[in-house]
């Protein structure tokens, strides 16, 4: 289709007459000031430029969105109103508008492609179907007025000398549908504007008549000094400049945290004072006091939600519920004093004039209020600060006393100190320090005690009471309800004012004392030398609240003291004892059969006995001329220098082994024992070696341990037969989808054994516990696993009653086959389920056992038979079968006792059902793999370092 462009006709006198009609047009239309005349003027005078059949201007409409069209001339008549939606984009008026470009076509049906490809031409929406068409857009400096078209019912109708007259028409149109535009709003927007400067005019007259009635009010408020007054005064006056119906202030407690109300007027009336925690923030009068912000509510019930979305609308404190409200924070220079707030009971009642009005009074009432607070409060901050001058002065001499009692504390501290640590002896350590601690603090109940690593147990040897000697009391170390064990296990202090109140922060459980009566207020200190617990130090008061942290730095200092004094006690003890030791040995050292060696401080050879010479064929002198003095020299252990040094240091005996030649029997295997001897002021004297000849011992021990391998070989191949024997995790996954075993025999072969078969469509899954554990359990167990095998696959029984009855039997019989008086208690706990999950039901006997079902977060024990598969108390009866029926997400647990039987804990208690219940319960929802990873590890912190007790074995299914 041809497109426009510039196109000069040859008839130049017919450019000229139409050029000058243009001029015509132009002047008449831009002069007239009503559509409607626009509309008529251009249409009578276009056909004499172009066949102008139908003629329409549209014009563009805002508001709607759409181009309006009053005045469509078809044929000489006008047509009703009629629009097109700028949604309609497939009409030429809108394509033209929008694309602000011509629409130009001789032939609509063929061209109408052209411009909206693969669309169908929609329906006129008045009156006929043209075949010529122009539409141009109207628009002035960038703004859209509308579009202008002139059809007609001919084809080729039009050149671009036409469009070129249509576009000098069209923008003569817009000026003059833009000027009409302008004139229909001028006397409206003259009468707006009257009104709006009336209308500020009276507001300027309002507000200067405010703002000296503010002027009034604040010079009133800032010069009275009762928060009453102030009150009273702002309410009186507030009225004059908007609704105040109701009038508030609330003050800022600081020290109760909370706004007091001392002054509400409603409708004339005074309330009674009440306050606000400052916890309640869903309240207006709050949130405007913590993010001291303005808020202002028109409409209470629907704008409350949106400052406090989650909270409910809160009760009216006093009178009725005001609809509309203002909140103002008080403060001054950055101080927060409180909020005001004045409210009414109509709907939108404050503008932010008002808003504005009631932020300036709040600061004259806030310098109000400031001045009156400092009025009133300046008698009671003198009073105050005479009271601070004289108890700062009274601070100061008690500080001055508590320096010289803390000067005369440290050197009595020290006196005891020198005297204890010089002393030897427990009991005169004990008198030493009983006698001067009282002078330090309430020690009417105090004692010593030792710790014995080797006996775990704490001595309590020294102790006095209201001046009497306690009897001894040994606390064992497995005793955690013991403040004395508590204190050596943690090597930190025991401090307690209130026994009653404080004791659990240490100790689980209130138990009796061991001597002595019971006391409020305790201290207890560890005594350590070197990073060693050698003992602990305990002073006890009557009465509570008796020690402060100053008492317990002073027995912390005093238990250094005491630490050394009682270890360098028992130091000299031993040493007296091994002295006593030494001398033994010297009268039957020379009758020993062992070798016997004594060296000095510097490692020598000094000594030895005749068993010596007969074990080297040396005498001592002859064996250090050749061999040299030192005992290194000698020794075959290539770690005897690492041995000594630890004996001295630790002042204790060490032994190890090693290999020597010997004159008359060869080679020989020698356990040497290393003694260090110290005299009574704790220094090394002597080191004695003492070999004894285990050779015979070490070939026996061979051939134990030779055997005892054989054996444990043996089982552990017992252990594979036994593992064959179980269902493979590959067959059960054929037929179970989710489900865990969990399997930890206490020995290498197990009394405990699993069995799953897949069966005429049906599951069996056996969980069983075979009387003992390890080879005797496993005997037991492969018995279960062939008797299963033969009475469920061979002979195809599958009740699960009968399957138990029939092993039952068979066990009685293969265990006691001549029917002897001493019939054997052999036989297995056992819990045999059949799911038939193709008809969602599940039939199960059980021996001794349970079977437990978890369905929507309840778990349900079903009780099996009281009686064992095998020989049994009293009457035998026959297997119950019990039936359930399943749905999907239902868990089938099956456990033997090992799990809920095994000790261990805190206080080595069984583990017990009812744990392994909440277990299972709260781990539910979880993975079957995970909810077996939870109970081993459960199982295993709880057993901590205590052996397990019996086989483990728990079983869960997921429906």
């Amino acid at each position: 289709m041809e497109k426009p462009g510039l196109n000069i006709p040859p008839e130049t006198g017919v450019s000229y007459h139409d050029i000058k009609l243009l001029a015509e047009i132009s002047q008449q239309i831009t002069a007239t000031l009503s559509v409607e005349e626009i509309v008529e003027k251009t249409y009578k005078n276009v056909n004499s430029l172009m066949d102008a059949s139908v003629f329409d201007i549209g014009i563009f409409n805002p508001k709607q969105n759409r181009i309006d069209t009053p005045g469509c001339i078809e044929k000489g008549e006008q047509l009703p109103f009629s629009f097109y939606n700028l949604e309609d984009t497939l009409r030429p008026a809108v394509w033209c508008f929008l694309k602000q470009e011509a629409f130009f076509t001789n032939d609509f049906e063929q061209d109408y492609a052209d411009y909206f490809p693969g669309e169908q031409i929609p329906e006129s929406i008045a009156g006929d179907d043209p075949h010529s068409v122009i539409y141009l857009p109207l628009s002035i400096q960038g703004k859209r007025i509308g579009v202008i078209t002139v059809q007609s019912f001919k084809r080729n109708a039009y050149t671009h000398y036409h469009l070129d007259m249509l576009k000098s028409l069209a923008l003569s149109v817009a000026t003059a549908l833009e000027n009409a535009r302008l004139y229909e709003t001028m006397e409206e927007e003259v009468r707006q504007r009257t009104l709006e400067v009336s209308k500020q005019k009276e507001e300027l007259e309002a507000a200067n008549k405010n703002i000296l009635l503010l002027g009034e009010i604040g010079q009133q408020i800032t010069a009275t000094l009762s928060v009453e007054e102030i009150i009273q005064k702002t309410y009186k006056n507030v009225n004059e400049l908007m609704d105040a119906s109701a009038f508030i202030i609330g003050i800022y407690e600081p020290e109760k945290n909370e706004l007091r109300f001392p002054g509400v007027m409603e409708k004339g009336k005074m309330f009674p004072v009440y306050s606000c925690p400052l916890e309640e923030q869903h309240k207006a009068s709050v949130w405007c006091f913590l993010n001291q912000k303005e808020l202002v509510l028109n409409d209470y019930q629907n704008e409350y939600p949106l400052y406090f979305p989650n909270a409910p609308l809160p009760k009216q404190s006093f009178g009725d519920q005001p609809e509309s409200i203002i909140y103002v924070p008080l403060s001054i220079q950055n101080k927060r004093i409180g909020v005001i707030s004045v409210q009414s009971f109509k709907k939108n009642a404050y503008t932010a004039y008002h808003a504005g009005i009631v932020r300036n009074l709040a600061t004259y009432v806030s310098i109000a209020l400031e001045n009156a607070r400092h009025y009133e409060n300046m008698e009671t901050e003198v009073k105050l600060r005479t009271q601070e001058v004289v108890g700062q002065k009274e601070e100061l001499e008690k500080k001055s006393k508590a320096l010289v009692q803390s000067y005369d504390n440290v050197t009595l501290l020290g006196k005891i100190g020198q005297q204890i640590t010089s002393t030897l002896d427990l009991e005169k350590i004990l008198e030493i320090v009983y006698a001067n601690v009282n002078n330090l603090m309430d020690a009417s109940s105090f004692s010593i005690g030792y710790y014995n690593r080797e006996k775990q147990v704490i001595e309590m040897k020294l102790g006095m009471e209201k001046g009497l000697e306690l009897p001894r009391a040994d606390y064992e170390m497995w005793d955690k309800n013991r403040l004395a064990v508590w204190c050596v296990d943690h090597r930190k202090p025991v401090f307690i004012n209130d026994y009653d109140a404080e004791h659990t922060q240490f100790i689980a459980q209130d138990v009796p004392v061991n001597t002595g009566e019971d006391t409020e207020s305790l201290m207890f200190l560890p005594l350590i030398v070197e990073e060693r617990v050698v003992g602990v130090i305990t002073v006890q008061s009557f009465r509570k609240n008796a020690y402060t942290p100053y008492h317990l730095e002073i027995l912390q200092t005093l238990a250094s003291y005491v630490a050394v004094a009682l270890n360098n006690a028992e130091a000299y003890k031993e040493l007296n004892l091994a002295m006593q030791e030494v001398e033994k040995l010297s009268i039957v050292a020379s009758k020993s059969e062992n070798t016997i060696v004594i060296c000095n401080t510097a490692h020598e050879m000094i000594w030895a006995n005749e068993a010596f010479t007969i074990t080297f064929g040396h005498t001592l002198e002859a064996f250090i001329k050749e061999h040299g003095p030192s005992i290194y020299d000698i020794s075959s252990n290539p770690s005897i220098q690492t041995a000594v040094e630890e004996c001295i240091t630790q002042k204790t005996g060490v032994v190890y082994e090693s290999r020597n030649q010997t004159i008359n029997k060869g080679e020989r295997w020698f356990q040497t024992t290393i003694s260090p001897v110290f005299n009574e002021t704790g220094e090394l004297r002597y080191i004695v070696f003492i070999d004894a000849d285990i050779t015979e011992l070490k070939r026996v021990g061979v051939e134990l341990h030779q055997k005892n391998k054989e054996v444990i070989d043996s089982i552990y191949y017992a252990r594979r037969i036994q593992t064959a024997l179980f269902t493979s995790h590959f067959y059960i996954r054929k037929y179970l989808q989710e489900y865990f075993i969990l399997f930890q025999p206490k020995d290498i072969v197990s009394g405990d054994f699993y069995w799953v078969r897949h069966q005429n469509e049906c599951v069996y899954v056996v969980t069983a516990d075979c009387t003992g554990h390890g080879v005797p359990g496993a005997f037991m167990s492969m018995m279960g696993i062939n008797l299963l095998n033969d009475i469920v696959i061979a002979r195809n029984i599958s009740n699960p009653a009968l399957i138990l009855d029939i092993m039952r039997e068979e066990i009685v019989q293969n265990l006691n086959p001549e029917g002897a008086k001493e019939e054997a208690r052999d036989g297995m706990d056992i819990v045999l389920c059949k799911f038939d999950l193709k008809n969602n039901k599940l039939d199960f006997a059980a021996a001794n056992n349970s079977l437990y079902i978890l369905r929507n977060g309840k778990l349900t024990e079903h009780k099996g038979d009281k009686m064992p598969v095998g020989k049994g108390e009293g009457t035998i009866d026959t297997f119950t079968k019990h039936t359930i029926g399943l749905q999907e997400g239902d868990i089938i647990y099956t456990f033997t006792d090992g799990y809920p039987d095994q000790f261990g804990g805190e206080k080595g208690k069984k583990f017990k059902y009812r744990q392994l219940e909440e277990f299972l319960l709260s781990n539910s929802s979880k993975p079957m793999s995970v909810q077996k990873e939870g109970l081993k590890k459960l199982f295993e912190n709880w057993k901590g370092q205590l052996d397990q007790v019996d086989d483990v074995l728990v079983v869960g299914i997921r429906i």
